[in-house]
């Protein structure tokens, strides 16, 4: 019997070349492992414990996930919404890590066949990822 269940997260790794579309920050899955009960809190977990030193050495940069826990996250009729706590300090590195983070989040959570829309925020404020 399985303990773990593969799930996908995604990190940016830049090409070089003009990204698509569909995928401005060139988003690409690594696989980790999660609990099979809670899967996509298990991906969200691993997600926040950012890239592998080899995944650095390939190519993917890390993201800007400091100080961010799960606080809730909840899925019903396809939506999920989750909800990052930082205790209300959380200072992002530069104007686009909302961005990706918020990204990364979405697609890794859209991995699993119960989630088709996803509601991201960070310390109760969904407009986290809004350039000032």
């Amino acid at each position: 019997m399985t303990t773990q269940k593969s799930v996908h997260v995604f990190f940016s790794k830049p090409s070089g070349h003009t990204p698509p579309p569909d995928n401005p920050f060139e988003l690409s899955a690594v696989v980790r492992s999660a609990p099979p009960v809670t899967p996509a809190r298990g991906a969200l977990e691993a997600l926040l414990a950012n890239i592998t030193s080899a995944e650095d050495a390939a190519g993917f940069v890390p993201l800007d996930a400091a100080g961010l826990s799960i606080g809730e996250l909840t899925i019903t009729n396809f939506v999920a919404e989750v909800n990052f706590f930082s205790g209300g300090h959380k200072s992002w590195a530069g104007d686009l890590s909302p961005v990706i983070f918020k990204k990364a989040v979405e697609r890794t959570l859209k991995q699993f066949p119960t989630v088709h829309t996803v509601t991201v925020k960070v310390d109760d404020n969904p407009d986290f990822d809004s350039l000032q």
